[in-house]
């Protein structure tokens, strides 16, 4: 079902309110150079594609489909908020300083937090991972490449309904 992206964020948060451990986060571009984020979630996939008019507009459409199993591949570290106490983002922040990166150490640490739901959170929070990948759309189900042609094809007329055709 194709919606407003900002429906298919509000989605995402509340089922993520809901059961903060297991996410994953794909961003990238299409082939059309429109930004892609995948949202995955044990067999369901929430897709947000935006084209940007102008750095200070887009317009953009979402949706979701299930799959019959969950997507292989990609990092097993999970994306969540997580909680980081002043400790930790001192050795961060002391990592970054020193080397420009946060040492494998530190990212151990902090992968062994659980991510938690947003209402949980004050303070102190660290957000991610998100896998970056050309083409995100590549490596999705039958039922999601339906759905992120849908949502192309409702991103076309969007955008032809607001800037018009280029041709005369």
């Amino acid at each position: 079902m194709i919606q407003k992206s900002s429906e298919t964020l509000k989605e995402v948060v509340e089922r993520y309110n809901d059961d903060p451990v297991g996410w994953h986060v794909t961003v990238g571009r299409d082939k059309k150079g429109r930004s892609v984020v995948i949202f995955h979630k044990g067999t369901t996939v929430w897709h947000v594609k935006t084209h940007h008019v102008t750095p200070y507009h887009a317009i953009s459409v979402g949706g979701s489909a299930k799959s019959r199993k969950p997507p292989g591949g990609g990092s097993t570290l999970t994306f969540g908020w997580r909680p980081l106490s002043s400790s930790l983002m001192k050795r961060i922040r002391q990592d970054v300083e020193r080397g420009g990166t946060v040492s494998s150490d530190v990212i151990q640490e902090i992968s062994s937090i659980e991510p938690r739901p947003l209402d949980d959170l004050r303070e102190g929070v660290l957000q991610g991972p998100f896998s970056f990948a050309d083409n995100p759309v590549h490596a999705i189900s039958k039922r999601q490449k339906r759905l992120d042609a849908m949502l192309s094809s409702e991103l076309d007329k969007l955008v032809f309904k607001q800037e018009g055709s280029t041709y005369g």
